[in-house]
């Protein structure tokens, strides 16, 4: 023992029990002043040697000297004001609860990344479109992004985005356009430009709409359907203009359909979210080669 040495033949302090003197005459088990944890070594446990108890992780330590029975395995006891013991086991408990509504009230990260407010820089306007309500039953997000995928654009004059098609909503892109497809409300995104040698030296966004250097639409053309028209320019230099036209398409399964024209530049990649958080990306352009789209199967297998 940390306070006091133990006969191992009795059972007993070789040195008078510290605190037994406060609890004289109110317990008759601490008359004997020299017992360890009240006689009972084989039930009680007196870490501290100040203070006996039953040893129980979830039995907070008593404020005086208390007697408790070793509970057996799963057993519910209580202590003396009549709550329960296993004060940790509730604790665990409510921790598991609070981490599932935490999880369920988290924003999926396309919501946070696409549907708040427009980065530093940026411009973003909203819509919504009718999808059907089987498609919404089998998707939860579908994000179209032009990107760069060179470290320099624009004959090295710009900065790009230097990646490849990723399904990480927080990826550097140029051009975004995020639906969900559970409430069919969408996203258009344009992002800034800096500079290449310096990319702390960035423009703003040119503003979007219809009379303005930036015109993005989408366009409901059939319960499943929408067209996508690209005309956007960098807010740095004026020759780096890119015109392109998509059509997009949320079958009921979930599966995604998808068709591109015009330029081709910059890259494109278009992805899938189902199953909470779970991404992929169903189709991709890299700059100069051609589109890229994968089977109605194959994108149910891989976001399964």
């Amino acid at each position: 023992m940390p306070s006091s040495a133990v006969r191992p033949w009795s059972g007993s302090h070789r040195d008078r029990h510290p605190i037994a003197d406060l609890a004289l005459g109110t317990d008759p088990l601490t008359t004997n002043r020299y017992t360890y944890v009240n006689g009972d070594p084989v039930n009680l446990i007196d870490p501290t040697g100040h203070e006996p108890g039953a040893y129980h992780p979830n039995v907070r330590p008593c404020a005086n000297i208390c007697v408790y029975r070793v509970p057996s395995p799963g057993e519910e006891t209580r202590r003396e004001d009549g709550s329960h013991a296993f004060a940790a086991d509730a604790r665990r408990r409510d921790a598991r609860r609070d981490a599932a509504f935490a999880n369920r009230a988290r924003p999926h990260p396309v919501e946070d990344q696409y549907f708040g407010p427009a980065p530093n820089g940026s411009t973003r306007t909203f819509g919504e479109l009718d999808l059907p309500a089987a498609a919404a039953d089998n998707a939860d997000y579908v994000l179209l992004r032009f990107y760069i995928d060179n470290y320099y654009a624009a004959l090295s004059a710009l900065a790009g985005d230097d990646r490849s098609p990723s399904s990480d909503p927080s990826a550097p892109y140029r051009l975004a356009i995020a639906i969900n497809a559970r409430t069919g409300k969408y996203s258009v995104t344009v992002t800034e430009s800096c500079v290449s040698v310096v990319k702390s030296l960035c423009a703003p966004a040119h503003p979007l709409g219809e009379d303005a250097v930036n015109q993005i639409s989408v366009r409901q053309l059939n319960e499943a359907t929408a067209e996508v028209e690209v005309s956007v320019l960098n807010s740095l230099i004026r020759y780096a203009k890119v015109d392109q036209q998509g059509v997009l398409q949320v079958n009921r399964d979930g599966s995604i359909g998808f068709a591109l024209s015009g330029d081709g530049y910059p890259s494109v990649e278009l992805i899938q979210y189902r199953s909470g958080d779970n991404g992929a990306v169903v189709a991709d352009r890299r700059q100069g080669s051609s589109l890229r789209t994968l089977p109605p199967a194959a994108q149910q297998r891989l976001l399964s």
